[in-house]
């Protein structure tokens, strides 16, 4: 199951989407979720509900409301320690796995984006660019201005602003400055008290041989800061000014990088594969001497995610890379099986 909070909240099970029902199902599954997966007591539930002003009902209602969710998550489950959404002694969890939580997903690939840059900046671009596209939209969607969401929205905006300050870091790496001068230029003037912002566009504007450029938007910079915080530019971008100034041969660019030819259109998984490691090298060990393997079973019994992690290891061997197709799923049910075609057939 993954929940994704870019945009409006939805929640997909085995990718397809989980009718939660009205807006304060939704409004209590994001007061669940946001805290998950620690216990939200029933008083702050209350709250996040109904504000200041609860209904005299508001206990019993709460109860009904948490039924519906827990129905909506587990249709078929039945209420016990397994459910993902239980009872504890003053509240209620959301038992998840933060990984399942896009934008907690996002985190961890701009994470880890961030320090593959100075040693491997392609693959750092790989991971910026998919966090990027996990991007939707506002955190939380119409809730986001909810007093008690306020601060995860900030956080999570903040850190799509990493996200972009990285990609560019990634682009300058890879000696792309020319590609990016004209947003870095556009990013400066929206946020020009980020300092990141103007040393990534002084380096750039060095680079494309535009010195005076990048000293003038040193001076920008300065009286901004001075203008509206009373503060020096830090020692950081003052060491760069330096720099640009007596054209410090540090400042150099790398030899440019051009982009790859794309190996795989893969979607970044959201979750690790938890139960079907067997399935899964079963599957690889039959593609060594099989042209065709069908995975077969019943919806959302996890033959995609299967399928995903097989051709995640299977990337790089072959010279075409790998390449996902959506097919409706098979409509004869059965136990989840994998089955190989001889490796004289083609279909």
């Amino acid at each position: 199951m993954q929940f994704e909070i870019f945009g409006e909240l939805r929640v997909l099970r085995a990718g397809a989407p989980v009718m939660l029902g009205g807006p304060m199902a939704q409004r209590l599954l994001a007061a669940l979720l946001v805290d998950a997966p620690r216990s939200v007591d029933r008083d702050t539930l209350i709250e996040r509900l109904w504000g200041d002003c609860p209904p005299a009902t508001a206990t019993t209602a709460l109860q009904v409301h948490v039924s519906h969710v827990r129905r909506a998550l587990e249709p078929d489950h039945r209420r016990g320690v397994g459910s993902v959404l239980r009872t504890t002694g003053d509240g209620y969890v959301l038992a998840v796995d933060r990984a399942q939580i896009d934008a907690d997903h996002f985190g961890s690939l701009v994470h880890r984006a961030e320090e593959r840059v100075p040693v491997d900046p392609q693959r750092a671009l790989g991971d910026v660019e998919s966090a990027r596209a996990l991007w939707r939209g506002r955190p939380w969607g119409a809730l986001a201005d909810e007093g008690w969401l306020r601060g995860h929205v900030a956080r999570i905006e903040e850190l799509q602003r990493r996200a972009d300050e990285v990609w560019a870091d990634v682009q300058l790496a890879l000696g792309r400055h020319e590609l990016i001068v004209d947003s870095l230029t556009a990013a400066a003037e929206e946020e020009p008290l980020r300092e990141r912002r103007w040393e990534q566009l002084m380096l750039a504007q060095y680079r494309c041989g535009r010195q005076a450029e990048a000293l003038r938007g040193f001076q920008v910079a300065r009286r901004v800061l001075i203008e509206e915080l009373g503060i020096e530019p830090s020692p950081a971008l003052r060491a760069l000014d330096q720099a640009v100034l007596v054209q410090d041969p540090s400042l150099e660019a790398p030899p440019r990088s051009v982009p790859e030819r794309p190996r795989h259109n893969l979607p970044a998984p959201l979750t690790t594969l938890i139960g079907r490691s067997d399935d899964a090298a079963v599957t690889q060990k039959l593609l060594e001497a099989s042209r065709l393997v069908t995975i077969t079973g019943t919806g959302g019994c996890g033959k995609t995610r299967v399928a995903l992690a097989v051709a995640e290891e299977l990337v790089d061997r072959y010279d075409d890379g790998v390449w996902f197709v959506d097919l409706a799923a098979a409509s004869s049910p059965g136990a989840s099986s994998v089955h190989a075609a001889p490796p004289h057939e083609c279909r």
